[in-house]
């Protein structure tokens, strides 16, 4: 699995990844240790890209912390709220693949 962040800016990169169907979503609570700052939430998402036919289907994973979740949910909760505007109907999410290694 390639790993994919999630970046906010005024266009799409060269490496935008336009994925038209959410699939599913499955999440699970990692604890290194016993203590609750080492707690990670792992969320996988399966997307779909029905113009690519079976093969569009493509999975991304965040690994999250308590920190890092709460701005990204805020953020979510910040997009229903603009897909429930009568004049915005449609939300752009652009997804850069990061190449590790490189």
């Amino acid at each position: 699995m390639t790993p994919v962040s999630i970046h906010r800016d005024s266009g799409p990169p060269d490496s935008t990844v336009v994925l038209t169907c959410f699939k599913s979503m499955t999440w699970i609570i990692e604890n290194k240790n016993s203590s609750p700052s080492s707690k990670i939430a792992v969320i996988n998402m399966k997307l779909q890209d029905y113009g690519k036919g079976p093969l569009g289907e493509t999975e991304v994973q965040f690994r999250v912390t308590r920190i890092t979740l709460e701005p990204m949910l805020r953020s979510m909760a910040y997009i229903s709220q603009q897909l429930n505007a009568p004049v915005n109907r449609v939300a752009i999410i652009n997804l850069r693949v990061c190449k590790l290694g490189s």
